[in-house]
């Protein structure tokens, strides 16, 4: 059990590449820092047996989201869009919105409490800022943040623009 840390991790990493790659560069002043928002933290509950896919969705306002929502659902506000964040089976859609990605199967195990959290994060890109947004699943029992112990830093031999 001592890798679930790093399965936390690498599935925060893997949906974070998926969905910044739908999500784009950002292109605003609002988002010119690299940084993460925690944007929801919600328990997810009756988790079917079938494989789990994230889903996410757009929509116009946050009322036409609000009324999509599903039981395992979240809206959230994340770079100037109204998302709705769904876990559910592959072919899940909702009645409305604008699907913008689905990704997985998620690993889960059967009879698990989980949380999800989900953060938006801007990172650096060459010269350029990526903007992702990040799902963090994980057994409802342990915390969604590793602890840093590492003595290691930057020696800041990288050239800054």
């Amino acid at each position: 059990m001592k890798a679930l840390p790093l399965v936390r991790v690498v599935l925060g990493l893997l949906c974070s590449i998926a969905v910044s790659m739908a999500v784009g560069v950002v292109g605003s002043a609002a988002a010119d820092r690299p940084g993460a928002t925690p944007l929801a933290t919600i328990a997810v509950v009756d988790l079917p047996h079938a494989p789990i896919y994230w889903h996410l969705d757009t929509y116009r306002t946050r009322a036409e989201a609000d009324a999509a929502q599903g039981p395992r659902s979240t809206v959230v506000e994340a770079f100037v869009k109204v998302w709705l964040f769904t876990l559910a089976e592959a072919d899940w859609r909702p009645t409305t919105g604008t699907r913008v990605a689905t990704i997985g199967p998620l690993r889960v195990r059967p009879r698990v409490r989980y949380m999800a959290s989900y953060v938006e994060a801007v990172t650096a890109r060459g010269f350029g800022m990526r903007r992702s947004l990040v799902l963090i699943l994980h057994d409802a029992a342990q915390p969604w943040k590793v602890p840093i112990t590492s003595p290691w830093a930057p020696r800041g031999l990288c050239a800054q623009k």
